[in-house]
């Protein structure tokens, strides 16, 4: 009997024989030591699809325990290969508990046994296997992304940051090495793409936070890092494999934007018609369910674009997968200007009911934010002049939705002034409305899951689902236009 069966073995493990899924196991994390009573809350999120903006499609299982007390889970699999991610509610959160990165694959039939914490994840049981070696390989990208350094020359930060990654890849498939003739060629092939995806993702992902940054861009574009990702492009695996692992897409989408991305003067530049050259890179460069997956991760990426609507019916027609159609169906209309705004009725900073109805006749600026989020105090100090120029016109206001885990940590944060003023209407959406855990409808019937994200309304109607937060110029320009 192995350690975990032995942290394990309180009562018999349940068996059967169909294509359910078993997760039984703990919560052993070390922040709770000094408060084992303590309840917490493990959130298991299950999904056909692993994009977390792909709300409508997840199915969460919220656990109340304590430390170290058993928990049992039976899960309908929703087909043969699914995703999970684990996160928990009640405590300070670690790198482990992520429901963005760190998703697991699962297969029809898994029976597993685990132990999770804000450090590590251990698994056994039937299809153990395949899990163990994505902890494995995702506690050596922590190990990574711990080394924060970053030098005065950004050329030899990212040479030194590149040549960091390539040898945890490394680490990371001498460890997929080990399991792949448990795991077979399938598995195999969806770990090395998900680490290649992770390897590169992330890096690629924040290069959005620079574009304001000429010189940073400019390195970006003539480093190893850049230059040698065509070559992660794994063309000799199976277009399927590399579809179902869960961030190689995601890396994969990341660079085609990156491809279009020009540095020009002192001044970073996105060609002009951009998005149709990220669709039709996707389009003729790649095929099967891989070209499928980045259309869908396309139109969620570029969900809060007016432009988006141009692309649906492309969309449809190069679409087969039920699944990633009915996903593309879903998110296909909400955002639309001219459509009714979700009707809410959201509490303020003075307990108040506020209702769309008592916005009628106003143009209106919804800025969705949470604590802590860096990017929304920068978006909020650049709004400022803005703020200032229409304080006293009674036509627009000025609406923010704050979706924090409790309403404590967001009267705080109201208080101090970081995020918002007080002569906005501030609105609450978290976690703590009534009791509820569930994430609200508003922020899923937009898919709101990037921060800051900024509406702009017209009389209760969507006007723009996407004005420039990088342009205060365009922006106040869209609300004079709105006004007219």
């Amino acid at each position: 009997m192995g350690w975990l069966n032995l942290c394990l073995a309180q009562e018999p493990i349940f068996t059967n024989s169909g294509e359910d899924v078993l997760i039984e196991g703990m919560v052993a994390d070390t922040s709770l030591e000094k408060t084992p009573n303590k309840e917490v809350e493990l959130i298991i999120s299950v999904s056909s699809f692993d994009d977390n903006r792909a709300r409508a499609f997840v199915k969460k299982y919220n656990i109340k325990t304590t430390n170290r007390r058993r928990f049992k889970l039976v899960i309908p699999a929703p087909k043969k290969f699914w995703y999970v991610t684990f996160s928990l509610n009640g405590m300070p959160s670690g790198n482990y508990w992520s429901d963005t990165d760190n998703v697991y694959l699962f297969e029809r039939g898994d029976h597993i046994q685990c132990i999770l914490s804000n450090s590590y994840f251990n698994f056994e049981g039937k299809g153990a296997a395949k899990l163990q070696c994505q902890s494995e390989v995702y506690k050596l990208a922590q190990v990574s992304n711990g080394k924060k350094t970053i030098e005065a020359n950004w050329d030899s930060y990212l040479s030194r940051r590149s040549s960091e990654r390539d040898l945890v890849l490394n680490l990371q498939m001498a460890v997929i090495a080990k399991y792949e003739s448990v795991m077979g060629k399938e598995m195999t092939e969806m770990m090395k793409a998900n680490c290649v995806g992770q390897r590169y993702y992330k890096w690629f992902r924040a290069q959005s936070i620079y574009y304001s940054n000429a010189s940073k861009i400019s390195a970006f574009l003539r480093s190893s890092e850049y230059l040698n990702a065509d070559k992660a492009q794994l063309s000799q695996l199976e277009t399927v494999n590399l579809a179902m692992a869960p961030i190689y897409g995601k890396f994969l989408l990341q660079k085609i934007i990156m491809d279009q991305v020009k540095v020009v003067g002192d001044g970073v530049v996105l060609a002009a018609n951009n998005k149709r050259l990220v669709f039709m890179d996707i389009k003729t460069k790649y095929r099967g369910l891989l070209r499928e997956k980045l259309v869908l991760l396309f139109l969620l990426h570029y969900i809060n674009s007016s432009e988006i609507n141009t692309f649906f019916d492309e969309s449809l027609a190069l679409v087969n997968n039920v699944a990633y159609r009915e996903m593309i169906n879903s998110i296909r209309y909400p955002k639309e200007a001219g459509r009714l705004f979700y009707p809410f009725e959201l509490e303020d900073n003075n307990g108040q009911k506020v209702v769309l109805n008592e916005l009628k006749d106003k143009v209106v600026l919804i800025d969705f934010w949470y604590t802590g989020c860096l990017n929304c105090v920068d978006l909020h100090q650049a709004m400022m002049p803005i703020h200032e120029k229409y304080k006293n016109d009674q036509r627009v206001k000025f609406v923010t939705i704050n979706v924090d885990r409790t309403k404590k940590m967001w009267l705080e944060s109201v208080k101090k002034g970081l995020y918002t003023s007080k002569e906005a209407i501030n609105l609450y959406a978290g976690q703590d409305m009534e009791g509820a855990k569930a994430t609200h409808p508003l922020l899923k019937s937009y898919n709101v899951s990037l921060f800051p994200t900024l509406f702009i309304l017209k009389d209760r109607h969507m006007y723009d689902a996407n004005p420039p937060l990088s342009d205060m110029a365009k922006i106040e320009k869209l609300i004079a236009t709105a006004l007219q």
